[in-house]
């Protein structure tokens, strides 16, 4: 009988999208953290009091830190 649940050799990934970049980790099953990364981009002032950011700056960061995970 097989189990569902997390095996001993999987890996999580965690991503936390910021203001400024996007910091990431890799941990076992076990909560042990086997990795630790970043990735900065930058956020756009297009006119006084606004901020802007563009996603693909966010799917460039998440390939970047993925790929040094």
């Amino acid at each position: 009988m097989t189990s569902a649940g997390p095996g001993q050799d999987d890996v999580y990934i965690g991503l936390d999208l910021g203001t400024s970049g996007l910091k990431a980790m890799a941990l076992a099953a076990s909560g042990t953290i086997l990795a630790r990364t970043s990735a900065a981009y930058p956020t756009h002032q297009p006119a006084a009091g606004a901020y802007e950011q563009e996603p693909d700056d966010w799917l460039r960061a998440v390939q970047q830190v993925v790929a040094r995970l």
